[in-house]
């Protein structure tokens, strides 16, 4: 999250990358909506999975993780990779994006990208729903939750 406010967006292809620190680039991205409503469900997230953690006497490893895949979720499925890859409404994870694979550059579904988009189709009706379910397994401590985890994973 980090490198959103200070790599410069519009000139990732450079290297070494350019960075911007007048502060300015940070403050676009700390007030999106879009990286607003990755960050806060993860703050509020983490706080209680470390609150169940200790209520519970959860093992550290099963705490790490439930902290995966909240943030798996959250954070690199849906504020990465769907509002940054896909919808592209992500402010400069886009350009970051569109730098890594210029095919980004083309609308959806666009045969040059197809297999990005095939990807995040993937993504958001399979592999988002997953890390979820697991997560709820972790917090009703099902038993099946380390089955399902290997299988998520």
């Amino acid at each position: 999250m980090l490198l959103m406010m200070v790599v410069d967006g519009k000139n990732g292809n450079k290297w070494p990358p350019q960075f911007e620190l007048s502060g300015a680039q940070a403050q676009v991205v700390l007030t999106s909506p879009y990286f607003l409503a990755c960050t806060i469900p993860i703050a509020v997230g983490l706080l209680w999975t470390s609150f169940f953690a200790r209520r519970n006497k959860i093992p550290e490893q099963e705490h790490a993780s439930m902290v995966w895949w909240l943030v798996n979720a959250v954070w690199f499925h849906v504020g990465c990779d769907l509002l940054s890859g896909f919808f592209q409404v992500m402010p400069v994870l886009t350009e970051l994006y569109a730098h890594m694979s210029p095919a980004h550059r083309q609308p959806r579904w666009h045969e040059a990208r197809a297999h990005l988009d095939s990807g995040y189709a993937l993504e958001l009706l399979v592999e988002v729903p997953l890390a979820w379910w697991v997560l709820y397994l972790f917090a009703t401590r099902d038993p099946a939750r380390h089955i399902a985890e290997v299988f998520a994973a």
